[in-house]
């Protein structure tokens, strides 16, 4: 078995041969970004025609009188538009992220297993082509999509069971003080759980993914096999993960705090503009290291799953 810090250099090695992959990663976020942002303004425009023939956008935000009468001019149609407007906008960005990690995984992969045990240097670790890359989100894409699917939904339904609880708990005592009581540490204990669920859900969720990869396997299948191999690499599963979010909120205690001050000394007047650059560049630099931190997780990963023990016999596909 790898040891951990020989999984950490592997997946940093990884990440650094097949650099091409941070940017793909990169180019994913800002086109899911321009997707969503598009679908959303479509889905904003009936609201707004409908708040110009009354009140004020800004009425209506400050006015509950002015909003129930927006509301209230909404027909089925219109709100069955709007949902259906942000399904689609959700179903392309998960679609888009399937796509792009289907050829990042697909590569991780492929580069840990041409990198020898002993003896490896980055340039053993260099896998990435366009055309494997596309090769890879080809092969994986749908799958991906809907492993994304099952996983996350799975989640949100396990999360709404106990919200529903306290919603009928809420009605039964709504003429009681109780009733705010047992909402506010309902919403509390649920917002915990839903936080620590979510850190494992998504760790395990990359071992789905991986383990799709490597045996290309449906998606029931690499359900099945990430839990026989998380059974058995589950501390240095939880070692990588732990050493994951220690890094990344360290570095976004940094950030937060230049951005920060750059914030208060950018607030005297005639100094917003001129520090507007540095804000951008503050933002851009957030995004590379936390795309670079999530690369190296995956690869980090794809270094535990396929240890010597559980590597599987499946062909590398490049």
């Amino acid at each position: 078995m790898r040891s951990l810090g020989e999984v950490c250099r592997r997946g940093l090695e990884n990440v650094l041969a097949n650099w091409p992959l941070v940017l793909i990663r990169i180019v994913e976020g800002l086109a899911t970004l321009l997707a969503v942002v598009m679908i959303l303004v479509a889905a904003i425009a009936p609201i707004t025609i409908a708040g110009l023939s009354g009140a004020s956008m800004t009425e209506i935000l400050e006015s509950p009188q002015a909003l129930e009468e927006l509301m209230g001019r909404f027909s089925p149609l219109l709100i069955l538009y709007l949902f259906v407007v942000i399904t689609v906008a959700m179903v392309i960005a998960v679609l888009i992220h399937a796509w792009v990690q289907g050829g990042v995984v697909g590569c991780y992969v492929i580069g840990d297993r041409r990198a020898p045990e002993t003896g490896w240097g980055r340039e053993h670790f260099r896998a990435f082509t366009p055309e494997l890359w596309w090769g890879e989100a080809r092969r994986l894409g749908w799958r991906f999509f809907w492993i994304y699917n099952v996983i996350w939904g799975a989640f949100s339904l396990l999360l709404l069971a106990p919200l529903l609880v306290i919603l009928v708990v809420m009605l039964l005592l709504r003429e009681s003080p109780a009733a705010i009581v047992v909402g506010c540490a309902g919403i509390a204990g649920v917002t915990l759980v839903a936080i620590l669920l979510g850190i494992a859900t998504f760790i395990w969720s990359q071992l789905v993914l991986i383990e799709c990869a490597a045996a290309d396997l449906g998606v029931l299948q690499s359900i099945r096999r990430s839990r026989e191999v998380l059974a058995r690499k589950l501390l240095p599963v939880v070692m990588v993960g732990a050493i994951f979010f220690a890094i990344s909120m360290a570095v976004g205690f940094v950030i937060a705090g230049i951005a920060f001050g750059i914030g208060a000394v950018g607030s005297v007047p005639g100094l917003d503009l001129a520090f507007l650059p540095i804000r951008i560049l503050i933002s851009l630099f957030n995004s590379l290291v936390s795309t670079i931190l999530s690369c190296w997780l995956l690869a980090a990963l794809v270094a535990v799953a396929l240890s010597p023990d559980v590597r599987h016999a499946a062909s590398t596909h490049g």
